[in-house]
């Protein structure tokens, strides 16, 4: 039997840390991932917990991360910046 995913946001930081959210939060969370340069992207989760804004905002500040989660990206909806030192 096939496992289940699910589509849904993943916020990876810049220290790569990955977390998961409901699709509709994306108005939300896109000023947090400007202001604190997080890429995020719509994914096929397979393994791992997908949060909602209250639990999603504590496993940031606590520093958590989704342990092992496995899924495949579909779209990315918003890069990183990259910031480019001249010199």
């Amino acid at each position: 039997m096939p496992k289940k995913t699910k589509q849904c946001l993943m916020i990876e930081t810049p220290d790569k840390k990955k977390f998961f959210t409901h699709k509709k939060n994306y108005i939300k969370i896109l000023d947090f991932a400007q202001s604190f340069n997080c890429e995020i992207s719509t994914v096929k989760l397979e393994e791992g917990k997908v949060l909602d804004l209250v639990p999603l905002a504590e496993a940031i500040s606590d520093g958590g991360n989704c342990k092992k989660p496995v899924f495949e990206i579909i779209e990315l909806k918003k890069p990183r910046k990259h910031n480019k030192r001249r010199k």
